[in-house]
């Protein structure tokens, strides 16, 4: 089972929940992967910031998104993406990241 979980850290971020979970579990099952738990956080530009500066201490610019492997997380900034398909995109983009493709694999 594919169990995707969301949060939000600000309520005046739109967000189309189901359809993230949609888009995510169809590249998971595309993938082969069937048991699986991961979750999305989205936030805002003070905390991508802070976790800019604790995982990248050498790049603390904002930064749109960051997958976590170990942690199967992606974090999502949205003050940091311009459009709902940049959106899709990269959480496809974390998602390879999350199951293993690396840049040179995606």
């Amino acid at each position: 089972m594919i169990k995707i979980q969301i949060f939000k850290e600000n309520s005046r971020y739109k967000i189309n929940i189901p359809k993230v979970k949609r888009v995510l579990e169809s590249f998971f099952q595309k993938e082969g992967k069937k048991n699986l738990n991961i979750s999305v956080a989205f936030v805002g530009k003070k905390t991508m910031l802070e976790i800019a500066k604790k995982y990248y201490k050498k790049d603390q610019k904002l930064h749109n998104i960051f997958s976590f492997e170990e942690l199967k997380e992606i974090v999502v900034c949205l003050d940091a993406i311009k459009t709902q398909k940049e959106l899709y995109d990269l959480l496809i983009h974390s998602a390879k990241h999350i199951i293993g493709k690396h840049h040179k694999q995606v």
